[in-house]
This record gives structure tokens, sequence and C-alpha cells, in this order.
């Protein structure tokens, strides 16, 4: 798993690579907030594309809402964009984006980084409100 801050693009992009368990999901998440780059609102893209998510439970997306949930304030208002390659790590990511439900966060999923960028770093819109 890795980290990296893209300044050019100002968003971050996390690697994750083999089994990937809770314990590095949370690592990862805890190692976002303490980049020294860090800023409320930046968006990231987590590349799954060469990683085997199977191994995460529905407790463990739980955990990782939790753990997103109690660092609202410091995360702000953001867009995480999972990139997955096969169906299984895609529909895995749809149920994340489905269990995290957090106002503060926008989650989608995508096959392909590009599209996962575009959408990550595109200017948020509020919907229209209808009376």
């Amino acid at each position: 798993m890795a980290l990296e801050f893209d300044a050019n693009r100002r968003l971050f992009r996390v690697t994750l690579e083999g089994n990937v368990d809770i314990a590095q999901c949370l690592e990862i998440l805890a190692a976002l907030l303490a980049h020294p780059n860090f800023e409320p609102g930046i968006p990231a893209i987590w590349n799954a594309m060469d990683a085997d998510l199977s191994q995460l439970s529905f407790q463990d997306f739980q955990q990782m809402r939790a753990y997103q949930a109690r660092h609202s304030r410091e995360r702000g208002r953001a867009r995480i964009a999972l990139v997955a390659a096969g169906d299984l790590s895609f529909g895995m990511g749809r149920m994340v984006a489905q269990i995290a439900d957090l106002p503060h966060l926008e989650i989608n999923v995508f096959r392909d980084v590009a599209a996962a960028e575009k959408w990550a770093l595109a200017p948020r819109t509020l919907p229209e409100f209808k009376k």
C-alpha cells in the first residue's frame, strides 16, 4: 500500500496491492490525515486495480465508516474515488459507497483511473431544490 500526494492535481493517491485487510485500510486513513500536505476537502483516489479486497467483511466496512465519521471535521467535505478492476472488487466498492452514507463524503467507484480522477477533481454542485 502506498499514499502519495499529487501537488499539481491537489489530490491524494492511494495504491492498494495484494491481499488488503482492515488494518491496512485504517493505517492509510490515518496516514492521509497526518500527511503534511493534508487539507480538509482534498479528494483521494484509491486504486485497487492490483488488489484483492475479498478478505474485507461487512464489519470491516463498518469500521472504516466509523473511522471516517469520527474524523469528519478533520476530513472536511471530500470526494473519494475507488478504482476496481474485477467485478468482485467493483461490487465491493459499490457496497462501500452505500455503507458509508456520510454527509461529508462523496464516494464513487470506477473501472479506470482517468474517469476516477476526472470525477474526483470536478467542481461539486448541489442539486437543485424542488419545491
